[in-house]
C-alpha cells in the first residue's frame, strides 16, 4: 500500500457510497415504483437524505484530484484519470445493458445506440436532439466529475496549479451568479453547482500541506454557505419525492456541515487511520459499487419478489451479489487493465543506468 494514501478518506468513500446505495434502496425505488415493496417509514425516512453521499463524493475528488495534480503533465494526469475510471465503467455499462437485456425489462432499457453512447462517458456533452438516455441514473454524477477534471486539466495546461485559490475565488463567484440567475451551458461547462463542495475539497488538502490561512479560511467559508445556500433552496428539497413531501433544509444542512467538520478534522491531521484490509478493500469497490448497484439492484430486487422473500431478505441477497460483482470487476477488469491503459496513454521511459 502507498505510504502516502489517506485510509481516512477510503472510509469516507464508503460511507457516501452506503448512503446512496441506501438512497436508492429504500427510498428512490419505492418512489419511482422501480422498488414494488415499502420500506420501514423510519428507514425510508433516513434513506431520503442518501442522496447527499453524492455531495461527500464531491467533496473528497476535490481533494483526490487536487492531490493527483501535484508534478503531473497534463498527459500524465489524464493517463491516470483514465486508467482510473473507464475498465470499470465499460464493463459496468455493458454489464447492466446486458442484465436489462436478459430480464426483459422495457423500465430500463435504452436501445443498442445510447448503450454504446454511453461508453464514452461525455453523454452530457451530445445534441439535445439526440435525446442519449442513461444506461444507469446514478451515472449522471460521473459526467459531473469528468467535467471537474477537464477544469483540473486545463488548470496543469496552463501552469495556473500554483495560483489555484485565485481560480478558486473566481469559480466560486460564478457559482453565486449561477444561483441567481441560472444559465445552462456555463453551468454545465463549468460544473457551477457543485463548484462549492470541488472547491473545499482542494482547499481541504490546501490546508492539510500547507497550513491554515486567512484566504482560505474565508474561502472555506464561502464554499459551506453557497454549498447550504444551493442544497437548501425550495427546488431541491422538492426534488425526488413522488407524493409531493419536501426535505427537511434542517436535516440537510446538518448532514453537510457533518460532511465538512469531518474534512475540516482531516485536514487539521485530527484523525489518521492505519491502512488495513478492511480500508483497503473499502477503497477499491467502492467506484464499481455505484457503477453496478442501481438498475440491476431494482431489477433483481423485483425478478426475486414471485419467491416469496421479504424485502429485507432480498436485499441482503442483492448487495452479497453487488458486491461480489464489484470484487471481479476490481481483480479481473481494474487492476489488470487499469495500468496497461494508463502506460498506453502515458508510457513512462526509463533512462539507461
Amino acid at each position: 500500500m502507498s505510504q502516502d494514501r489517506q485510509h481516512e478518506i477510503d472510509v469516507l468513500r464508503g460511507i457516501a457510497c452506503t448512503t446512496v446505495v441506501a438512497f436508492h434502496y429504500l427510498y428512490r425505488g419505492q418512489q419511482d415504483d422501480w422498488i414494488t415493496d415499502s420500506a420501514p417509514p423510519m428507514l425510508a425516512e433516513i434513506a431520503r437524505y442518501g442522496y447527499l453521499g453524492v455531495s461527500l463524493f464531491f467533496l473528497i475528488s476535490g481533494y483526490v484530484i487536487f492531490h493527483s495534480a501535484q508534478g503531473a503533465t497534463v498527459r500524465a494526469f489524464a493517463a491516470s484519470r483514465v486508467a482510473r475510471l473507464y475498465p470499470a465503467y465499460w464493463v459496468s455499462v455493458c454489464l447492466t445493458a446486458g442484465v436489462v437485456w436478459a430480464l426483459a425489462s422495457s423500465t430500463f432499457a435504452v436501445g443498442l445506440r445510447d448503450d454504446l453512447l454511453n461508453l464514452t462517458m461525455v453523454m452530457h456533452w451530445l445534441p439535445d436532439a439526440l435525446g442519449v438516455a442513461l444506461v444507469d441514473g446514478a451515472y449522471w454524477s460521473l459526467a459531473v466529475e469528468f467535467q471537474f477534471y477537464l477544469l483540473m486539466g486545463a488548470v496543469l495546461w496552463v501552469g495556473a496549479l500554483a495560483r489555484i485559490e485565485a481560480l478558486l475565488v473566481v469559480w466560486l463567484l460564478l457559482s453565486i451568479a449561477d444561483f441567481v440567475r441560472r444559465v445552462y451551458l456555463p453551468e454545465v461547462w463549468l460544473a457551477l453547482q457543485w463548484a462549492p463542495l470541488f472547491s473545499a475539497g482542494i482547499l481541504f488538502h490546501r490546508i492539510r500541506h500547507a497550513g491554515w490561512t486567512r484566504q482560505r479560511y474565508l474561502l472555506l467559508w464561502c464554499c459551506f454557505l453557497v454549498t447550504l445556500a444551493r442544497a437548501t433552496a425550495p427546488d431541491e428539497l422538492a426534488k425526488g419525492a413522488a407524493d409531493g413531501s419536501v426535505r427537511s433544509g434542517w436535516v440537510v444542512a446538518a448532514v453537510l456541515t457533518l460532511c465538512f467538520a469531518v474534512f475540516a478534522w482531516i485536514a487539521a491531521g485530527r484523525w489518521r487511520l492505519r491502512g488495513s484490509w478492511v480500508t483497503r478493500w473499502i477503497g477499491a469497490l467502492t467506484y464499481p459499487v455505484y457503477l453496478v448497484h442501481q438498475n440491476i439492484g431494482y431489477l433483481l430486487l423485483e425478478a426475486w419478489k414471485p419467491s416469496g422473500l421479504g424485502l429485507g431478505l432480498r436485499l441482503a441477497g442483492v448487495v452479497v451479489v453487488v458486491l461480489g460483482v464489484s470484487v471481479l470487476i476490481h481483480r479481473g477488469v481494474e487492476r489488470p487493465l487499469g495500468p496497461r491503459l494508463r502506460r498506453w496513454i502515458h508510457p513512462v521511459v526509463v533512462a539507461p543506468a
